[in-house]
């Protein structure tokens, strides 16, 4: 059997700064500059993320479902896609996300019953998009660790940023959004951790047309 390790082509780099001269017993600081592509690949999906939930919420407004239950959407993909990267194996996909697997089964059986369920209805945005939200979370799951805590958690936290900042004081409609009543909306808002999000401001407005980011 013969064994081959390849090389990590994406290894950190670290660079001291440039070259100098330093007298004998002077005090010299350096300034070294670090780069991990690994590490901003996984900051550019979650940035990728934030973006597609902002088309999303948008895109809600214009086909007229102002208060569609995003939040259900969201999770029936998040924890099914999970699973699916895991070959259908509950244990691993619970690990992934950092949920008790009896929670996880719990979930997807939930799923299951709405993805087959006819009268449940998603946006035409949310369809024609999912796969290409699928293939942000499998990029996050593949770059998963069992360091990695609470990833279930910081992508609902995501989302509820996102809800939160584009429903404004409308706690009625945060909560539809979310798909849940308005005191559990509001009791999430109150633990809500803060993310270092985007600025609205500054977006432009990360349009999604065919699967992509414009």
């Amino acid at each position: 059997v013969t064994i081959t390790v390849l090389a990590d082509e994406d290894t950190p780099t670290v660079n001291a700064g440039p070259d100098g001269t330093v007298h004998e017993g002077s005090t010299f600081t350096f300034s070294p500059t670090s780069s991990d592509p690994e590490e901003e690949t996984l900051s550019s999906t979650w940035e990728q993320l934030t973006h597609f939930l902002r088309a999303q919420l948008d895109a809600l407004n214009e086909e007229r479902l102002g208060g569609a239950p995003i939040g259900r959407w969201f999770n029936d993909a998040l924890v099914l896609t999970a699973l699916a990267c895991s070959g259908e194996v509950t244990r691993s996909a619970a690990r992934i996300l950092d949920l008790p697997e009896t929670t996880l089964r719990r979930q997807v059986a939930k799923a299951r019953t709405n993805a087959a369920n006819p009268l449940y209805v998603t946006s035409r945005t949310w369809q024609q998009d999912l796969g290409y939200f699928q293939e942000l979370l499998r990029d996050l799951f593949e770059a998963h660790t069992d360091e990695d805590d609470g990833l279930h958690q910081r992508l609902e936290a995501l989302l509820l940023d996102e809800v939160a900042a584009h429903a404004g004081e409308d706690g009625k409609l945060g909560a539809a959004l979310m798909g849940i009543t308005p005191p559990t909306y509001a009791r999430r808002l109150a633990r809500q951790p803060t993310l270092p999000a985007l600025s609205r401001a500054a977006d432009s407005g990360g349009r999604l047309h065919s699967g992509g980011l414009s």
